[in-house]
C-alpha cells in the first residue's frame, strides 16, 4: 500500500494555491499603449478571440469564467455598453413618452423615437434617470470581470444637440465612478475633445467602408466620403491625442471573401496610426486576417507639419509666415469644443483664408448648431511671447459670418481667464483684429464664444476661417 509523505501533500497543496490565485498559465496583457490588434465581435464565446490584444463584445453573450478565460489569455476584454440608446423600453418612472421612462424623446404620436436601422430607441443622456441605468448596467459587466467599457451610440447628440452637455457628464461620470476602467468611445467625434481626459480609446466605425442598410450591400467609401473621413480621423482624432494619447481602432465592413477590399482598409487605417479590424455589418463572427502590410505603419498621417492639405497643383501655396505662432506648418496643435456635420478643425491654422476656390470643407471651421458655449483651442506646443490675435470669420452666401461677442482667454491655475473681451463685434466684416495692452507669455490661447453670441442670424454657431496669433 502506497504510503503518503506529509511534506508531499503539503507541495501539493501550495502548488494548487498557487494555480487558484495566478491561474493556470495565465498570460500578462501588453501595456496599454502597445497594443496592436483587436476584434469586435458580439457573438457566443469563440476562442479564436484569444488571437487578438484586445477584445471589444456583449457580456452578456459570454459567462464569467469565459471572460476570465480571455483576460487570462492576455486580452482585454471592452464590453459594449450603449450611453445614447437602449435595445428595447423601459418603464423606468414612467413619466416619458407612452407611459416610458422619463429619458425617452417623443416622436410625433407621443411615443418613443426609433432608431429605423437598428431598432432600439433613442435616450436622453442628459436625463438623471438614465445616468443612474447606465452607471448601473456598467457595474454589473465590470463586476462580471471585463477590463473596460466600449461606449456606442454617443453620436445621439448629432441628432439631439441638447444632450451634448448631458452626454460629457454622463462619460465623465463613468471614468470617476471607475477611474481603473478603460473606456473606449465609439465615434462621438462633435463630443471628443471634451471627453478625451476620460477615454482610453476611440473607435472610428465605418472609417473606409460604407454599408447600405436598404439594399444590405458593402462598398467601399465614395472619394469625397474618404475625403471627409480622413478630415475627421487624421486631424480632429490625432489633435485630441496630442492631449490625451488614447488607442484608436478603425472598424470596417466586408464579405471575407473580399480581400482586396479587407487589404485596403487595413493599409489605409495603418496609415493614419489607426488599429484595424473588418468584419461583417452584424459582428456575428471572428475574423483572423492575414494581412502584409502595403502602406507605411503608424505614422498618424495628415497631422501639423507632415499635414497634405490642398493638392491642388493650381492653388498658391499658403501663408508660411513664421511670425504666425497658430499656424500648423510652425507646429501649432488646434483644439475645438465641436464641429458642424462636414467640418473638421483643421481651416483653422492651414495658412488658407476665405479663399474662393476651395470647396466649403477646407474654408473654415464650424461648430456645433446649439445653445451652448463654443471655443477654439491654439496650442503652440512652447510658450511663445504674444501681442496680437486675428480672426478670420467664415465667408458663406456672399457673407462674412463674425461672432457677436467674444473672448480671448489663456490658461491660468487649471481654468481660463480672459485677457481681451470684445463686445458688439461689426457684423458682416472678415477680420476681427485685437491688439493685447501688452505682451503675454503664453503656451496656449483660446477664443472662447458663450451660447448664443454667434453671429446675429445663427447665434448658437461659431463659424471661423482662420486664426493668426503674432
Amino acid at each position: 500500500m502506497f504510503k503518503k509523505n506529509p511534506f508531499t501533500l503539503l507541495l501539493l497543496v501550495l502548488f494548487a494555491m498557487l494555480v487558484l490565485f495566478t491561474g493556470c498559465g495565465a498570460k500578462e496583457k501588453k501595456p496599454w499603449d502597445e497594443v496592436s490588434s483587436y476584434v469586435c465581435y458580439y457573438g457566443p464565446f469563440n476562442r479564436d478571440m484569444k488571437e487578438f490584444d484586445v477584445a471589444i463584445l456583449e457580456a452578456a453573450n459570454l459567462s464569467k469564467s469565459e471572460i476570465k478565460e480571455l483576460n487570462n489569455a492576455g486580452v482585454y476584454t471592452i464590453a459594449y455598453l450603449s450611453v445614447g440608446e437602449e435595445k428595447g423600453l423601459n418603464i423606468g418612472d414612467g413619466k416619458g413618452p407612452g407611459g416610458f421612462a422619463s429619458y425617452y424623446f417623443a416622436d410625433g404620436e407621443g411615443k418613443p423615437v426609433q432608431n429605423a436601422n437598428w431598432g432600439s430607441y433613442y435616450t436622453n443622456a442628459a436625463d438623471p434617470l438614465w445616468h443612474e441605468r447606465v452607471i448601473q448596467t456598467a457595474k454589473e459587466i465590470i463586476d462580471k470581470g471585463c477590463d473596460g467599457l466600449f461606449l456606442d451610440t454617443i453620436d445621439t447628440v448629432d441628432r439631439y444637440p441638447e444632450t451634448f452637455d448631458g452626454m460629457i457628464e454622463l462619460i465623465k461620470k463613468l471614468h470617476e465612478t471607475y477611474p481603473e476602467v478603460k473606456l473606449v468611445a465609439n465615434r462621438g467625434f462633435s463630443v471628443l475633445s471634451a471627453i478625451a481626459p476620460y477615454i482610453s480609446g476611440v473607435m472610428y466605425e465605418s472609417f473606409t467602408s460604407a454599408y447600405d442598410f436598404l439594399n444590405k450591400d458593402y462598398a467601399k467609401q465614395l472619394p469625397s466620403q474618404i475625403q471627409t473621413s480622413g478630415n475627421l480621423g487624421a486631424y480632429t482624432i490625432n489633435m485630441a491625442r496630442k492631449i490625451n494619447d488614447f488607442k484608436v481602432f478603425a472598424l470596417d465592413y466586408a464579405l471575407p471573401e473580399s480581400k482586396d477590399d479587407i487589404q485596403y482598409y487595413y493599409d489605409r487605417a495603418w496609415e493614419y496610426d489607426f488599429i484595424p479590424y473588418v468584419s461583417t455589418i452584424l459582428l456575428d463572427n471572428v475574423y483572423v486576417h492575414d494581412i502584409t502590410p502595403q502602406s507605411e505603419r503608424g505614422i498618424k498621417k495628415d497631422v501639423g507639419e507632415n499635414a497634405v492639405w490642398i493638392d491642388d497643383p493650381k492653388m498658391p501655396p499658403p501663408n508660411t509666415d513664421p511670425g504666425n505662432f497658430a499656424l500648423a506648418c510652425n507646429g501649432a496643435a488646434v483644439l475645438v469644443d465641436s464641429f458642424f456635420p462636414g467640418y473638421a478643425p483643421r481651416p483653422l491654422n492651414d495658412g488658407y483664408l476665405n479663399d474662393r476656390r476651395l470647396d466649403w470643407t477646407k474654408i473654415a471651421w464650424a461648430s456645433a448648431e446649439n445653445n451652448r458655449d463654443h471655443w477654439v483651442v491654439i496650442d503652440f506646443g512652447e510658450e511663445k511671447e504674444i501681442s496680437q490675435i486675428k480672426i478670420y470669420w467664415a465667408l458663406d452666401a456672399n457673407k462674412f459670418w463674425a461672432s457677436q461677442n467674444f473672448s480671448i482667454q489663456i490658461p491660468e491655475n487649471d481654468d481660463w481667464v480672459d485677457i481681451k473681451t470684445i463686445t458688439n463685434n461689426p457684423q458682416g466684416e472678415e477680420l476681427t483684429s485685437i491688439n493685447l495692452d501688452e505682451k503675454i507669455k503664453t503656451r496656449q490661447i483660446r477664443v472662447f464664444q458663450s451660447k448664443g453670441n454667434g453671429p446675429e442670424p445663427r447665434p448658437n454657431l461659431m463659424w471661423i476661417a482662420e486664426i493668426e496669433v503674432y
